[in-house]
Parts: C-alpha cells; sequence; structure tokens
C-alpha cells in the first residue's frame, strides 16, 4: 500500500493535488486520475483504477477545487473501494477547519482496515511546523514507520512535544474554536456589504479571542481600549 515502484499505476482525483503527483514522481509510478464530478470521485468510475496501488483523496476543502466530499458518497467510495480491494490514502489537513457545520465522518470510518488516514497540524496552528499524523491498519504501520524515517530521519522533538501539550491541555481545541468565531465573523461582514464590516468584524473577533486566553489562563479579561485607539472606519 506504501510502496510505489516504476510502473505502478497510483490513482488520484481529477483534478488531483499537485503536491501528491510531485510526491509519487520520484518513483516512476504511473498517475492516474478517476473521474468526479461536484461530490466527488463517482464510485461506479473507481472499477477502472482497481489496479492502481492505492486511491488519494482529498475529502475535506479539496485542492485545487475546494469541494467537499458528502458523508453519502464518502460511504459508497468506501463500498466499492472494499469491493474492489483498492486501497485508501485519505489527506484529511482540512478536517478540522468546518467552522459552520460539524465536519462528515472520515472515509477510513466507513473502511478501516483498508484506509491510511493522514492529518497535519500545519494547517489548524501555524504554517511553519511541519507536522502531522498518520492513521493506519496494523498490517501496514511498521511500513509506514520506515519510510517516514527514510524519507526525513526524524520528526523535530520539540515540536512534537509542543503539539502534545497543547492537545493534553485542551489549548487545541480553545484555539479552532476562536478561529472558527472569527472566521464566521468575517465572513459574515464580508458578505453583508457594510462600509468598513470587515475591519469591524476584525476588531471584534480579536477582542473575543484575547478574551478567551485570558479565561484560560485564569486572568481578568482585558479593559476596553480609550476609544482615541480604537478602530473607526474612514
Amino acid at each position: 500500500m506504501v510502496r510505489l515502484e516504476a510502473g505502478a499505476q497510483g490513482a488520484g482525483e481529477s483534478p488531483t493535488y499537485l503536491g501528491a503527483r510531485q510526491a509519487f514522481a520520484p518513483y516512476e509510478a504511473e498517475a492516474v486520475e478517476v473521474d468526479c464530478d461536484e461530490n466527488g470521485p463517482l464510485p461506479e468510475r473507481l472499477q477502472a483504477v482497481a489496479g492502481a496501488r492505492a486511491l488519494y483523496l482529498l475529502p475535506n476543502f479539496q485542492n485545487p477545487t475546494g469541494r467537499c466530499i458528502p458523508q453519502a458518497r464518502r460511504v459508497q467510495i468506501a463500498a466499492r473501494a472494499q469491493a474492489l480491494g483498492l486501497p485508501l490514502l485519505e489527506d484529511d489537513p482540512y478536517g478540522d477547519l468546518w467552522f459552520d457545520q460539524p465536519p462528515p465522518a472520515p472515509v477510513a470510518a466507513h473502511w478501516p482496515d483498508g484506509t491510511i488516514h493522514l492529518g497535519s497540524f500545519s494547517k489548524v496552528l501555524a504554517p511553519g511546523l511541519r507536522l502531522g499524523y498518520a492513521v493506519s491498519p496494523m498490517p501496514v504501520h511498521q511500513l509506514l514507520v520506515q519510510a517516514k524515517q527514510a524519507a526525513d530521519m526524524h520528526s523535530s522533538t520539540l515540536a512534537q512535544h509542543l503539539v502534545l501539550d497543547l492537545l493534553r491541555t485542551g489549548m487545541l481545541d480553545a484555539h479552532l474554536a476562536g478561529a472558527g468565531r472569527w472566521h464566521v465573523l468575517l465572513v459574515d461582514a464580508g458578505f453583508a456589504g457594510r462600509h468598513g464590516g470587515l475591519a469591524a468584524a476584525g476588531h471584534r473577533a480579536r477582542r473575543e479571542l484575547s478574551a478567551r486566553r485570558c479565561v484560560l489562563r485564569g486572568q481578568a479579561q482585558p479593559p476596553r481600549a480609550p476609544a482615541v485607539f480604537r478602530h473607526r472606519a474612514p
């Protein structure tokens, strides 16, 4: 599932993420694409790539189309792939960035024995934090460990401990909640068409995030800035 060699097929959505193509290229694998509609890969078209080593998917906010695979389609893709014996590689760096509704269950939830689920902290914490994770079936776990070590020897121990601390203390959940609120305020203001709406929404969101941090630290909320320093729309 995780090994490619010259001539082997690696399947992806049409169009698929350029970075994935670049990652597969050094192995001289043949890239093939599955026909898609606005809801993602068409389950009935998976037969055409049944001989591929794996089907690479970006189920949430796919790059480059931005589409999301609905829950019903995820179930259909998993069922069809399982029937064909076609392993799935689910790349999900944006799965925690649903702000207006809960995210659909990952494809891996519908076929855990045949899916490798990949996640990333760089999209939810900081772009420079090049740290992720993989949830895989046990038979391929050791192969993944070996492939990771061969690729970059070792991930930063400091970065791993920083993320672990954020997870243990609940700070990551609080950060995502605050970021979601900020996003909703900015989008709502942007579509409202009011003069200065985006700037005003940004200030409200920043104040809310500041108050949230103070609560988490057990501090009093900061006082409001004097009127002379508050933003005024031009």
